[in-house]
């Protein structure tokens, strides 16, 4: 059987506020790891999508905490292509590493004292098949036939709001918080048992792009101008460079990681994969300072997450539990008057 190519590419960049990069990710077998710390880096290839995995996490928990976290999740991705390969079911598979994942934060947590977490968005490619699985605010998109399509939900007060019907989509747009996670890898099982988001492709299809990608870029680009910029004809090592570039020239707020993934029916030879450290910026770019982290208090935000995820499931039922009681009333009030 001939399988479909994923020509993909990745790019992390510290941006232009935090003193250093919490972003990681998995490569289809590469990540960064803690001697390879840089502000700037990228990598390239070409995979066949039989069997092939992609994942963005972005860590929580301040100076030293964050990176830690990101990078522990992306190691538990080691090996992962050949598991996905033999694996019955690619869903499973891919929960099963999430949750792995989480385990092996949470001990790392319980060892060091120290709060951290991490988000992940993660894409699992299985005979021509994909399954996309997230827990936290880090995406997945995909753009086809001139249209971008959020694949991901994001585990956010806002969005669970907004899901329920509390709150209105613009209202979610100037809702207070918006970011504050409700789920994230890194919450011990006795506080809150994680449940990723789900996702099936049965058919991709040629010509498809999938961009994975943390906060730090959709912050600072709206839809139409990540959908304008995956348009181009460019490589994915380009539409990488773009995006970043754009994120870092409209403010730069967070670190920014982006990866682009773009199904193609060619078949290559021989893999094409390259990876740089310490690239230069680009010349589109803002010049990368590195001033002081407006997150001073970041790790205790990480705390206060995990208290929020258990508070905020408790406001929801009331809040629920108060709307049905409300048109339970407004039922029997023109009941008793209608005539």
């Amino acid at each position: 059987m001939a399988y479909k190519f994923i020509h993909a590419a990745v790019a992390t960049n510290l941006g232009l506020v935090r003193r250093r990069n919490e972003d990681n990710y998995y490569f289809c077998g590469s990540l960064i790891k803690k001697d390879e710390l840089s502000s700037i880096s990228s990598a390239s290839g070409v995979f066949s999508a039989r069997s092939s995995a992609f994942a963005v996490f972005d860590g929580m928990g301040g100076f030293d905490c964050g990176d830690v976290a990101s990078r522990v999740a992306a190691q538990c991705f080691k090996d992962y292509e050949e598991e996905l390969g033999s694996a019955k079911s690619a869903v499973d598979s891919l929960k099963g590493r999430i949750y792995q994942a989480n385990d092996k934060l949470c001990s790392l947590i319980d060892e060091i004292g120290k709060n951290m977490g991490t988000t992940i968005a993660s894409a699992a490619f299985k005979e021509d098949k994909l399954v996309i699985a997230n827990v936290g605010d880090s995406r997945i998109y995909r753009f086809f036939e001139g249209k971008l399509e959020q694949l991901t939900v994001d585990h956010t007060e806002a969005q669970s709001l907004l899901s329920s019907g509390v709150i209105s989509e613009h209202e979610c747009m100037d809702f207070p918080f918006t970011n504050r996670l409700t789920q994230f890898i890194g919450l011990s099982p006795e506080e809150f048992l994680i449940e990723p988001h789900i996702r099936e492709i049965e058919h991709i299809q040629q010509g498809e792009k999938y961009l994975i990608c943390s906060d730090g870029l959709y912050n600072m680009l709206d839809n139409e101008a990540i959908g304008k910029i995956l348009s181009y004809e460019k490589s994915e090592a380009q539409l990488c460079s773009e995006l970043v570039c754009q994120a870092i020239k409209n403010g730069g707020r967070d670190n920014v990681t982006v990866m682009v993934l773009q199904v193609k029916d060619d078949s290559i030879p021989d893999i094409d994969f390259e990876r740089t450290e310490e690239l230069p910026p680009s010349p589109t770019a803002p010049p990368v300072t590195k001033s002081p982290a407006l997150t001073a208090d970041y790790a205790g935000k990480v705390a206060d997450m995990r208290r929020t995820s258990i508070r905020y499931l408790g406001l929801l039922l009331i809040v629920s539990a108060l709307l049905i009681a409300g048109v339970a009333i407004m039922r029997h009030f023109l009941g008793d008057y209608t005539i």
